[in-house]
């Protein structure tokens, strides 16, 4: 059944793919700490379309659709989208990139290879399948001073910010999310 779904999606079954997950909120809610956008990963699909691999963009339908300068497989977002589907890809893609969200969770459980980006706390962060992690940028406020992942979990602004993040207070830190040139190295 979920062969007969994907040749719906017109992927060569002999080609590469690396699935994508972004999240943007409006699954779950909107959340300045969590939310990243497409924009900063085009140079990271180009490479992998580069290189022979196809990139295709999972999660649901409340997703803004990719801009079609983009090349990938906005699946999404597309009238195929499906619970068994997302399960195929996801277990019979070369690598998933993804946010700190339950379709990574998805990947790890596949035993896929998984690079997490624009990760805002450290839970997840290393399990068993992740081949990297790439936490957002976070800065000191006032004066934006940035500071390590090592610095920040040593730091009292860490454990305030996981506290209040929960209360959706605000925090002595100003997080960012990663650039288009941190997520390509």
């Amino acid at each position: 059944k979920a062969k007969k779904l994907l040749e719906k999606l017109s992927i060569d079954k002999n080609q590469w793919y690396a699935c994508l997950h972004l999240r943007e909120g409006n699954y779950a809610g909107y959340s300045e700490v969590r939310n990243c956008s497409l924009e900063h990963y085009i140079p990271t699909i180009n490479f992998i379309n580069s290189i022979g691999g196809k990139v295709i963009k999972m999660g649901n339908k409340s997703m803004q659709k990719a801009p079609e300068n983009v090349d990938l497989l906005d699946y999404a977002t597309s009238e195929n989208k499906s619970d068994l589907l997302d399960l195929y890809l996801i277990n019979n893609c070369k690598l998933f990139i993804g946010t700190n969200s339950g379709l990574g969770m998805l990947a790890y459980l596949l035993k896929k290879d998984v690079i997490n980006v624009n990760f805002h706390d450290f839970i997840g962060a290393f399990f068993g399948n992740s081949k990297g992690t790439l936490f957002k940028n976070f800065y000191l406020k006032p004066e934006k001073k940035k500071i390590s992942p090592l610095e920040l979990i040593n730091s009292n602004e860490y454990k305030d910010y996981i506290v209040n993040l929960l209360d959706n207070k605000s925090t002595n830190l100003i997080v960012e999310e990663n650039t288009a040139e941190q997520i390509l190295d």
